[in-house]
């Protein structure tokens, strides 16, 4: 970097340092506790929607009946082949979340998308993103 580079850094660290100890300096012992409570609630929320999480993975080579399992990452995955995804569309729409390749892609529950259940979901083989 150069020199005028390394002065802006730099005044911008003491900046923030500044702000931040002004910021800790005014803050009363309720409201840190109170943030720590609200932070420490946000974090099992995330944990409990992750756990609760599911996804429906869509494999043409898929044969016989659906495939269950979780995982601590990910929730819980079903696998199913299309015609049965097609069928559990129907019922509770589905919206593509990532293509996984060819021949397989996940799909979510479509929460608040009201027109997923009028139409039929892809169909394999799906193309896959491009990567650069």
């Amino acid at each position: 970097m150069s020199r005028f580079e390394d002065e802006i850094a730099a005044a911008v660290d003491k900046l923030v340092a500044v702000e931040f100890t002004t910021l800790i300096e005014s803050i009363t012992p309720e409201a840190a506790c109170k943030f720590q409570r609200l932070v420490s609630d946000l974090q099992r929320e995330l944990r409990v929607m992750r756990q609760a999480q599911l996804t429906i993975v869509v494999d043409r080579t898929h044969q016989g009946r659906p495939m269950s399992y979780e995982s601590p990452d990910e929730g819980r995955r079903i696998e199913l082949s299309w015609d049965q995804a097609n069928r559990v569309h129907q019922l509770t729409p589905l919206r593509l979340h990532q293509v996984i390749s060819e021949d397989a892609a996940e799909f979510v529950p479509a929460v608040a998308d009201k027109t997923a259940s009028e139409a039929r979901l892809p169909a394999p083989p799906y193309r896959m993103p491009i990567e650069y």
